[in-house]
């Protein structure tokens, strides 16, 4: 059985001269912590005791793969990890949009 959404228009983030409303402007100027995971792995405890510089920990991350990128730990995108002037950065490939709903089995779509 399909679900029904109910559509609401979302409220002006504009005065009526055209401005962004205070609150808009105030949302604006938050700063979020984003973070790129690049892989994770399970380690022994004798073999993280053993960690010296030089060290090499193998992740479970294709060098090639796509990356996760998250705010506050919810995922908002993917990309891929580039190098800019010797400096890691992210090329944005997908955006979890508003367009995805979440279907009546809770997955989203």
């Amino acid at each position: 059985m399909a679900g029904v959404a109910e559509v609401r228009e979302r409220p002006s983030t504009q005065t009526s001269t055209g401005q962004p409303s205070t609150c808009s402007a105030a949302l604006s100027a938050l700063e979020l912590r984003l973070a790129i995971e690049l892989g994770s792995t399970v380690m022994r405890v004798s073999d993280l005791l053993a960690l010296r510089p030089g060290s090499i920990v193998r992740l479970d991350h294709a060098a090639d793969a796509p990356v996760d990128l998250t705010v506050e730990g919810r995922p908002i995108g993917r990309g891929e990890v580039i190098v800019i002037d010797d400096m890691l950065a992210l090329r944005v490939t997908d955006v979890v949009g508003a367009a995805r709903t979440p279907d009546p089995e809770g997955s989203e779509s």
